[in-house]
């Protein structure tokens, strides 16, 4: 008897299928409304999995129920993230059994047949899904889709209408809901500093790379991060491939910097000129301990030279290794208009302190042509040098050592040890014979240096110079 039913309420549905919209008394062709009997809605579940879960169960529902004896339906899912694990099992709304169907990956075809009307509320059938290994987080989406839903008090059938918010029993209707699967969160705290990365999410046995974004702390160097706020040793750094599936909290990982004391001498070279000539005076360091900026002016009489240029012009190692121009990242060249007793360098070493020796710019003067005959002092005056403290310049200011240089001004020509006003070999030789004898016996009158091959020393190399000089041009052998 029972089969028999059944029997009849799949013809009954699949009748009722081929019928025009509407709803029909029993044994008449006459439209009659009986949309308040037969109320209902469908829904499905939606689903937070849980991290540690495997499986998860989806319920298909029905509320607000008028009454009715048979579903045919679709159950649609995500293939990639879900797979069906067993057969579904009846819910708690008595009267229903299920009748299976054809099934393939991503869909599942069934019914569900009562032989008489039911109007209870509440589960009508639940799923068990398997979640699959590489499953990705976020929302997978599970539709029901009715294809015959009927009511049978007497024979009368459900029409789909939409009505405020009551669904009208469905043909062809879409009902959603579905799977969360949560991600796993990596999150950085700077512990104490600032400018951590932000989370970063991962699916189930998916993988990230742990930030490259470095936080920043005055004082400290940032060595990495570790799962203890407490470590003095880092456990992840940029890069590593963190598959774990767990939450990961990390928190940054601080050295304290030790002071760089700092140190530094500057010196600016002399030069010789007559008036009307422009000269050249080089600023150089030595003793050089970690400066990271030199921010200094130079000052000099402005009745007998006046500023021109300048330029830089050493090379010096630093601590990477690397040769760099020194201080020439954000040096801007001064107007030479904009001074007149002094000129203003401003010298930065570009984000690393220089450790080398060596010349740092060369400063091109102009001997006024009023200019008498003297020594024309040139002052460094350091405005601010600082070192470096972290990665900030925070220390307080350096006082360098520092050796002033300047000018000569003579109206005698270079190298004219005889005061003809010619430089030739007679002047060599009378250099030669001052150095081996004497002023006593070969006295010159000189106000310029001796020393014309620049090693310090005023010998018979200085005499050979000049001699060179004199015979095969300054191009070759250049005194001054």
């Amino acid at each position: 008897m029972k089969k028999r039913l059944f029997s009849f309420a799949l013809a009954v549905l699949f009748v009722l299928s081929m019928l025009p919209a509407g709803v029909y008394a029993t044994g008449s062709d006459v439209e009659t409304d009986i949309t308040d009997q037969y109320i209902m809605k469908f829904a499905v579940d939606t689903v937070l999995v849980d991290n540690d879960d495997e499986t998860v169960k989806v319920s298909i529902n029905v509320t607000k129920n008028g009454g009715f004896s048979g579903m045919t339906y679709q159950l649609l899912y995500d293939k990639d993230a879900l797979s069906l694990e067993q057969q579904p099992t009846l819910g708690n709304v008595e009267g229903f059994e299920f009748v299976g169907g054809p099934a393939e990956a991503g869909k599942h075809t069934a019914m569900l047949s009562a032989t008489e009307n039911v109007y209870g509320d509440g589960t009508l059938i639940t799923y068990t899904f398997k979640i699959n290994p590489d499953a990705k987080m976020g929302t997978h989406e599970i539709k029901l889709i009715t294809s015959g839903v009927a009511a049978l008090p007497g024979g009368g059938t459900i029409k789909l209408e939409v009505l405020d918010e009551n669904l009208y029993s469905v043909y062809n209707t879409t009902v959603s809901g579905g799977v969360i699967i949560p991600g796993y969160v990596v999150s950085y705290d700077a512990n104490g500093g600032s400018g951590a990365p932000e989370d970063q999410k991962k699916s189930k046995n998916d993988f990230v790379y742990i930030s490259s974004v470095r936080p920043s702390r005055d004082g400290y160097s940032f060595e990495g991060w570790a799962t203890d706020k407490m470590a003095t040793k880092a456990e992840y750094t940029a890069g590593y491939k963190y598959s774990e599936n767990n939450d990961l909290t990390l928190y940054a990982v601080w050295k304290k910097l030790a002071l760089v004391a700092g140190s530094i001498d500057i010196n600016v070279s002399t030069a010789e000129a007559k008036a009307g000539d422009e000269v050249e005076v080089l600023i150089g360091v030595a003793n050089h301990g970690g400066v990271a900026s030199l921010d200094f002016e130079l000052v000099f009489d402005d009745t007998k030279i006046k500023y021109v240029s300048s330029q830089i012009v050493g090379r010096v190692d630093y601590e990477t290794g690397v040769t760099l121009g020194m201080f020439g990242a954000n040096f801007v060249m001064p107007n030479p208009d904009a001074f007149t007793n002094k000129v203003r360098f401003p010298l930065s070493a570009g984000g690393m302190n220089a450790v080398g020796d060596g010349d740092v710019i060369k400063v091109k003067f102009k001997v006024l042509d009023t200019a008498e005959d003297g020594f024309v002092d040139i002052s460094y005056v350091p405005v601010e040098t600082l070192c470096w403290y972290g990665n900030k310049m925070d220390i307080a200011d350096l006082t360098p050592n520092i050796t002033d240089g300047g000018i000569e001004i003579t109206s005698q020509l270079v190298g004219d040890i005889n005061l003809d006003e010619t430089v030739n070999s007679d002047d060599a030789v009378l250099l030669l014979q001052h150095l081996l004898f004497g002023n006593a016996a070969f006295p010159i009158d000189y106000k310029g240096t001796l020393d014309f091959n620049k090693d310090g020393l005023e010998n018979s190399d200085d005499a050979i110079r000049l001699l060179q000089y004199a015979l095969f041009g300054k191009d070759l052998f250049p005194i001054e």
